[in-house]
């Protein structure tokens, strides 16, 4: 039985694993809302959530040892190769991740965390919320105890979204 609201699952998971790449890398990642871990601004590892019934379901795919991408990524995703130099070997992580895992779903102090990796932190940005098609921008602030990203608008209001990719940051 979790100990702690289902929404903030992705960000437990997220952090997890952005600790356990962080060691594998010899240095610690980004965390784009709400769980990529980055590395020299390129995606190294993104995780789904999703529920089924009683069931939280967790994937993580972590790239490890990729030297390119295709072309309409490869702007944008990296590699713990790619982005240290280092031959991280997926079985070799798995065990890492799992402990932080385990540490993650735990750990009080996970919101500090993540907002001090939290990647557009003090950024105008754009959020795609899932669903409703009216994107918001903002200033991201951080997140709250649901693990929802917080923009304050240009009115100054704090806007929330509980959903969504953010698509932007300047």
């Amino acid at each position: 039985e979790l100990s702690f609201p289902p929404s903030q699952l992705p960000l437990r998971v997220g952090l997890a694993v952005s600790r356990a790449v962080g060691e594998a890398a010899g240095t610690e990642p980004a965390i784009r809302w709400p769980n990529d871990a980055m590395l020299a601004g390129r995606k190294v590892a993104g995780i789904l959530c999703e529920s089924r019934g009683e069931l939280l379901l967790a994937g993580i795919g972590i790239n490890c040892l990729q030297r390119s991408f295709p072309a309409e990524i490869a702007d944008r995703a990296g590699s713990l190769l790619l982005a240290t130099g280092r031959t991280v070997q997926p079985l070799a992580l798995c065990p890492v991740v799992l402990a932080r895992l385990h540490e993650a779903l735990g750990d009080g102090t996970w919101r500090t965390e993540i907002e001090r990796r939290l990647d557009g932190r003090g950024r105008r940005v754009r959020v795609e919320p899932i669903g409703s098609g009216m994107a918001v921008e903002g200033t991201m602030l951080g997140v709250d105890a649901d693990g929802a990203l917080l923009l304050r608008d240009d009115g100054g209001a704090i806007r929330r979204v509980a959903q969504g990719e953010i698509s932007g940051s300047r």
